[in-house]
């Protein structure tokens, strides 16, 4: 599982330094590769999707909610100055 982990993070290879996507290519050929290249693509963008999708709704969520209080300080103002001119 750990080293399924770093190949799918950063560094895929042995303990001895050897790159384990060589060592199962020579062992099941190119289709592995392909597979291989697709699954760690979709992996990895989305990994990068998920995190910048959570920054993007923490950063919305807190510009709706500074919006919502600016708009309801300008109506306790507004409601003020109307009720001092009636």
């Amino acid at each position: 599982m750990f080293s399924l982990f770093r190949c799918f993070s950063d560094d895929c290879s042995a303990y001895d330094g050897t790159p384990l996507s060589e060592r199962v290519r020579f062992g099941y050929g190119g289709v592995f590769m392909i597979s291989y290249i697709v699954v760690l693509m979709l992996v990895r963008v989305g990994i990068f999707n998920m995190i910048m999708a959570i920054f993007l709704e923490h950063a919305m969520t807190a510009a709706l909610r500074r919006k919502q209080k600016e708009l309801a300080d300008s109506d306790i103002e507004t409601e003020k100055k109307l009720k001092r001119m009636v």
